[in-house]
């Protein structure tokens, strides 16, 4: 998916996929627009946040491995989570990730 491309883009879940998605904040709560989303390790988007901050990606359901999602912005990695796989579900609903404030 190219680096423009938002979480309101993407078809989740797909077959074969668990869909993880949850929504980008601030430290106060607000949503956090503009943040890359890297699958890593790697440097390139997945997918960019919309205004809502919003972010859902698929990941290969059967695959046993841990998938490192690198949150940034301005090219500051701000956060890091790790999913490990195989998923047994469909959707996975990680919740808010908050990201601590910085200058844009």
């Amino acid at each position: 998916m190219p680096p423009s491309a938002t979480a309101s883009a993407l078809a989740c879940p797909q077959d074969g996929f668990t869909c993880v998605r949850g929504t980008v904040t601030t430290d106060s709560g607000l949503p956090f627009s503009d943040v890359c989303v890297v699958v890593g390790p790697g440097s390139s988007c997945s997918f960019v946040t919309g205004l809502d901050g919003k972010f859902q990606l698929n990941l290969t359901k059967s695959a046993t491995v841990s998938w490192t999602l690198l949150f940034s912005v301005n090219g500051a990695v701000l956060a890091v989570r790790q999913y490990a796989g195989p998923f047994e579900v469909d959707v996975l609903e990680v919740g808010p990730i908050a990201l601590p404030r910085v200058i844009q």
